[in-house]
């Protein structure tokens, strides 16, 4: 089959939606819906535990704020340059997140807000660890529709190019959001088949942070992210700090077992 031309290619890419009258970014609307899914999916999990009735509410509460706190955050790091010109118009007007911000300000706010209600912060991790990686995958829908986070130019027959990206709309580059989609999918169905098996506490969010990592260091490969050190990105350098801690926690679990 031939490889479509550069125009049909940029067909495909959708960054408003319109739905009768109403228009709306397909990035925000992913982003709901990736919120939403996570939410309900992580609150049947917590019911069919036998959690506190409303604890969801609780745990949504402090965690998407914390979490859309740390995604702007992360963008400030990222484009400090930029922020320190213009401080306020970086942080209140110009778009921008980032996915490891917002995961690590979500997840140290809900494990506070755990501790503070003495239930138990691994297990609940374990529950809520399917959720996460479907909500990534939905949000690199967003991505995608809305032609950021693209890769380098390519020529694979899948190459897409992207009227709104980092390169003219004639040159296809890989669709390392369909790539991150795709994984963070699989991730999620692997997790959720493991959710009726007796693990010890975190070995499953501990399996997230693992097979999430390596897939993200794997993907930056073909982004565009600027090197940081020794010619890694910094999503590669986080990506082995979860790698890492991922490791950690299910060594220790095992150990664990071992020694009862």
């Amino acid at each position: 089959m031939p490889c479509p031309s550069a125009a049909s290619k940029r067909r495909l890419m959708y960054p408003r939606l319109h739905i009768g009258s109403l228009e709306i970014g397909s990035y925000l609307l992913c982003g709901v819906a990736a919120l939403a899914v996570s939410v309900c999916l992580v609150r049947h999990e917590l019911s069919r535990n036998r959690y506190p009735r409303h604890l969801w509410i609780v745990l949504a509460g402090v965690g998407i704020p914390a979490g859309l706190l740390g995604s702007k955050v992360y963008d400030v790091i990222e484009k400090w340059n930029l922020f320190v010109l213009s401080p306020y118009e970086l942080f209140f007007r110009m778009p921008g997140q980032g996915w490891y911000g917002a995961f690590v300000f979500g997840s140290a706010a809900i494990a506070l807000a755990l501790r503070a209600m003495k239930l138990p912060v691994l297990r609940t991790f374990d529950l809520a660890a399917p959720a996460i990686a479907l909500g990534h995958a939905l949000g690199r829908l967003g991505c995608f529709l809305s032609g950021c986070c693209h890769g380098i130019p390519s020529t694979a027959p899948w190459a897409l190019s992207f009227p709104r990206g980092q390169y003219p709309p004639e040159v296809p580059v890989h669709p390392t959001q369909l790539y991150e989609m795709l994984a963070y999918l699989g991730i999620s169905a692997l997790l959720w088949r493991l959710r009726d098996r007796e693990t010890a506490d975190g070995v499953r969010f501990g399996y997230y942070l693992v097979l999430s990592g390596f897939a993200r260091f794997a993907i930056e490969f073909y982004r565009l992210n600027p090197r940081a050190a020794a010619h890694l990105t910094a999503p590669q350098w986080i990506a082995m700090a979860c790698i890492s801690l991922g490791f950690f926690m299910l060594m220790n679990r095992r150990r664990a077992r071992i020694v009862r």
